[in-house]
């Protein structure tokens, strides 16, 4: 991918530059967007599956944080009552 990018961006230069006096203002400032745009750092690409970006990376990161602290909640909240249920039945059974 990141080589595409840096051949995208090569090709626009030479475009640049081979129609800067027959091109217009806004065709010039076009061409200069998307040489910007494909010199920008490309987006994460996990097993060349999707292009995720940083901020829905980080997102999801913290999403997945999350899940597993309520998980954790859970687990510990049940340990200690089902601890508790055991005691109060081998009191009963006595």
């Amino acid at each position: 991918m990141e080589l595409e990018y840096s051949l995208i961006k090569k090709r626009l230069q030479m475009l640049a530059i081979d129609n800067a006096n027959g091109s217009t203002e806004r065709e010039r400032a076009e061409v200069e967007y998307l040489i910007g745009e494909f010199s920008a750092s490309s987006p994460l690409r996990p097993m060349k599956a999707c292009n995720v970006n940083f901020s829905a990376a980080a997102s999801l990161t913290a999403l997945i944080i999350t899940y597993i602290i309520v998980l954790l909640q859970f687990k510990v909240g049940d340990e200690s009552t089902s601890h508790c249920v055991c005691s109060r039945n081998e009191t009963d059974v006595e």
